[in-house]
């Protein structure tokens, strides 16, 4: 879904997901982060970085290379090297 910028059909199967009782897992809310980053839907990807830290699903390195993506793409560039500062600060090789 992500690399055609489908993001209602991924924000879809995921809804279904959580709907039918299944647990996201880190590699979902990157596959629907990413789709969200893809599309242009900042905004939309920030509510599912927070949910899923909500949940207490640690985001991976790929999660927060396309979040890192997302908003340098938003032309946010101070909340990009605050985002690569605590990658680097946490472990996450940059």
């Amino acid at each position: 879904f992500a690399k055609k910028k489908k993001l209602a059909e991924a924000v879809a199967v995921f809804d279904e997901l959580k709907a039918s009782g299944g647990q996201p897992t880190v590699h979902t809310y990157t596959a629907v982060v990413n789709a969200c980053v893809r599309s242009g839907a900042i905004d939309s990807a920030r509510k599912y970085m927070e949910e899923m830290r909500e949940r207490g699903i640690a985001p991976n390195v790929v999660t927060m290379t396309a979040w890192l993506k997302g908003v340098c793409d938003s032309d946010d560039l101070s909340e990009g090297r605050a985002l690569l500062y605590s990658m680097n600060s946490g472990g996450v090789e940059v």
